[in-house]
Parts: C-alpha cells; structure tokens; sequence
C-alpha cells in the first residue's frame, strides 16, 4: 500500500543572477513536500503558506550567508515563479538526508563576512554568492559538477554565462569599467 506523507526535503535552485547576464544565482530551499515511497510528488510554492526556508549567499563588501525564511529573503518568488521555473531539484538524498540542513546552517556561519566578496568575472576563485553553496554542497560529500537534470549539467543549463555563451557587450563594458576602477 502506498502512503502519501508530507516531508521535509532540500532542495536547489536557481534564479537569475542581477538582471540575468551574470549567469545563476544558486540557493537552497527547505521545503515541506508530499512524498510517496521516497518520491516527491509535489514541490510547491504558496506565499504566505509554506514555511520554506533557505541558505543563500549574498553580495557586499563581504560575502554573506544566510539562512532565514525563503518568503524574506531576496530569493522570495515572484507572482509567477514557481518552483519549477527556478530550476528546482531535490537534493535530500545526495546530501545525506534532512539532517544535513542543520549542518548547512553551522557552515553558513562559520563563511557568513569572513571573506570578501569576488565577483566572478574579475577573479580566477570567486567568493560570491553560488560559492556558500558550492562550499555547503562540498562539506557534505557533492560535487556541483557531478549533478545532472535530464542528461545535463544542473550548473551550466540555465544561464548564458554558465554556458560561457558570449557576454553582451553592455555588459562587457561595464565589467571592464569595474576593473579599471578597482585598478587604480
């Protein structure tokens, strides 16, 4: 006989890093879930209902990590996003189960303004936002590079940058403008 039962899972997603020409911007999401037999049958997203919580990085001077309620963060859904629009993928069972998550918070904190924040298009090692994540992700025994949706690279499907497409010039010479600027 199967048994629907509502569980917590982790979850990673993606959303657009600014306004989309630096590639993706990576967090992850505890989310309550129906799951049947190990499957989840429905990853939603309801403002106001869920209670999901997520562990992002952060752009400043320093690079932040946080961990607090999805709907309060800068990750919070927009009218017509949705879970699968973000790219969301159940990770529970590759990070070892829901417990991880009280790990991720630990580590979270111990990163959280102890390094400064690297853009990814000025530096060759980045300390950015997707790096708490792919620090997290590391600690807990995965390799970002090894996930795979429908045959894919998870880290590279999404974005132009991550698909190292060509950058639009705008937005080159802008970057150019920055380093220059940090140069002097």
């Amino acid at each position: 006989m199967r048994v629907r039962v509502p569980e917590e899972r982790i979850f990673l997603e993606m959303k657009p890093a600014i306004d989309g020409d630096l590639g993706g911007h990576m967090y992850l999401v505890k989310r309550r879930v129906d799951v049947e037999d190990g499957v989840v049958l429905s990853n939603d997203y309801q403002s106001g209902v869920n209670q999901d919580q997520v562990i992002r990085g952060a752009f400043g001077s320093l690079l932040g990590a946080y961990e607090q309620p999805l709907g309060q963060s800068l990750d919070q859904y927009g009218p017509d996003e949705t879970p699968q629009t973000r790219h969301s993928v159940d990770i529970t069972d590759l990070v070892g189960g829901i417990s991880c998550w009280s790990d991720f918070e630990v580590w979270a904190d111990a990163i959280n303004n102890k390094y400064s924040y690297e853009p990814p298009y000025l530096y060759d090692h980045t300390a950015n936002s997707n790096a708490v994540v792919l620090s997290l992700l590391a600690n807990a025994g995965v390799d970002i590079r090894d996930l795979h949706v429908d045959g894919f690279p998870y880290v590279n499907s999404f974005y132009d940058l991550g698909r190292r497409e060509p950058i639009p010039a705008r937005l080159l010479c802008w970057r150019l403008a920055i380093s220059h600027q940090q140069q002097r």
